[in-house]
């Protein structure tokens, strides 16, 4: 989806690699553009990928970027696919989130996917969760990533979260290592045979 707008999306998924090459170009795995909107139980395995040869460019595995405007809600969702990005201007590149305002929540998520871009003037903000932060009313907790990936949030590699941490590969597959998550009734791991023993959603 290019853009969800007050809207709720649940119990979807990605298998396609999606690629944009455009001005201010906003890729996610599920939706390009969240704009006051939550998205809960679901997940990507594409490829997400924005170019742009002019212009500043997002990319996620779940969402590309939150409008600067309005608050959005991500929880219980994960991200297997990489995620890419280019651009002459600043590329925001984050596992769950490219760009996220500072009314939005992340939550009882992760994510398993690489992180891979290049800006040739600007920076580049890389994160296992979000590429790029902006302002401080947000709230991003009990999330996950692989520890391949440097920081949990690119723009601020100091910043402290609340049960937000790199795992191993090995780590990633033990239940205990994901606090808060509802083992119950949301997610479940079911071996190598599922998902390569990563958690699943029921």
């Amino acid at each position: 989806m290019g853009e969800c707008s007050s809207s709720s999306i649940s119990y979807c998924y990605n298998t396609g690699g999606i690629v944009a090459s455009s001005s201010r170009a906003n890729v996610g795995g599920i939706v390009g553009i969240l704009r006051d909107s939550t998205i809960d139980k679901c997940f990507n395995t594409g490829i997400a990928s924005a170019q742009s040869s002019g212009a500043t460019v997002s990319a996620g595995g779940i969402v590309g970027g939150v409008d600067y405007s309005n608050s959005s809600k991500i929880s219980n969702c994960f991200n297997a696919g990489n995620v890419k990005g280019s651009s002459v201007y600043t590329v925001h590149l984050g596992g769950m989130c490219g760009f996220m305002n500072n009314t939005s929540t992340i939550e009882y998520s992760y994510n398993i996917g690489s992180i891979d871009g290049t800006s040739s003037y600007y920076g580049t903000d890389k994160g296992g969760i979000v590429g790029t932060l902006s302002g401080s009313n947000y709230v991003i907790k009990n999330c996950y990533y692989l520890d391949d990936i440097l920081f949990a949030v690119g723009n601020s590699p100091g910043l402290e979260l609340a049960n937000v941490r790199a795992l191993t590969e090995v780590g990633m597959k033990y239940q205990s290592s994901f606090v808060g998550f509802d083992f119950d009734t949301v997610w479940e791991i079911a071996g190598n045979n599922n998902n390569n023993g990563y958690p699943t959603l029921r």
